[in-house]
């Protein structure tokens, strides 16, 4: 236990020092992401009191939850409880939350792609002022790799937490309007996606760790690459073509 919560700090302390800069952005999209989730959520509820119309007709509406807030939300406008007004409403709706989800896309892109290009900028003129010391140490290929292929990933996993926060609010609308059609299926259902997820955690920690492997992998071809590319003269002139491509067979 002890062990997963440094785990958490340590995460939560990356998370900071890598996107820090971005947090106001990122709160941006969490708010819109609550905002278009609750109006989907409305919308998909909205559709409760179409059927009840439609089958009881305009003089009657159904007895659950999202109905009633619907009844209540026409009488406060003045509004007659009719399926024209519950159809320009629910399309409203949904126009709006598109709006709001093409706002979003742009922001996560937009913070993406700035984030991988300063990042790299940095990076790159970092390794460049490093000393002679530490350069000598370091295997021809893996800057390559980490300024093109790491921090590419890095982006994408920017890109994949901002997409968290607007699933996430839009599983809390889901639940909501579930919970209210039917509290017992609801219930039910969580507890079968919550024993599929304990079901799938080993898989979970197994393309983690071949995904770590992959990552070393990557870099320890980028350096075979580059270090046989650059002294091919060599290569050539010793006769061993051979034994390096058998190597490099190896790697891929």
């Amino acid at each position: 236990m002890k062990a997963y919560y440094k785990k958490i700090i340590y995460t939560s302390f990356l998370a900071n020092k890598l996107f820090g800069k971005y947090k106001w952005w990122i709160l941006l999209v969490t708010v819109l992401g609550f905002l278009g989730g609750f109006l989907e959520g409305i919308g998909i509820g909205m559709l409760i009191p179409i059927f009840s119309v439609i089958v009881l007709g305009d003089a009657g509406v159904g007895n659950d939850s999202i109905t009633l807030y619907v009844v209540k939300l026409f009488r406060i406008l003045n509004l007659p409880l009719g399926l024209p007004a519950l159809l320009t409403l629910i399309v409203s709706l949904f126009v709006l939350r598109a709006i709001i989800g093409f706002i979003l896309s742009y922001i996560n892109t937009r913070t993406s792609l700035n984030f991988e290009t300063s990042t790299r900028v940095d990076l790159y003129k970092k390794s460049l002022e490093s000393g002679w010391p530490y350069l000598i140490r370091q295997k021809l290929g893996h800057l390559e790799n980490t300024l093109m292929f790491d921090l590419r990933m890095t982006s994408k996993l920017l890109q994949e937490f901002i997409s968290a926060i607007l699933e996430a609010t839009s599983f809390l609308m889901y639940v909501f309007v579930a919970y209210n059609v039917s509290r017992f299926i609801t219930v039910l259902t969580m507890g079968f996606g919550l024993l599929l997820h304990l079901t799938l955690l080993p898989l979970v920690r197994r393309t983690r760790e071949i995904a770590k492997l992959q990552l070393k992998i990557n870099k320890d071809i980028a350096h075979h690459v580059n270090e046989h590319m650059a002294g091919i003269k060599t290569i050539k002139a010793y006769g061993i073509e051979d034994g390096v491509i058998k190597k490099g067979k190896s790697f891929f």
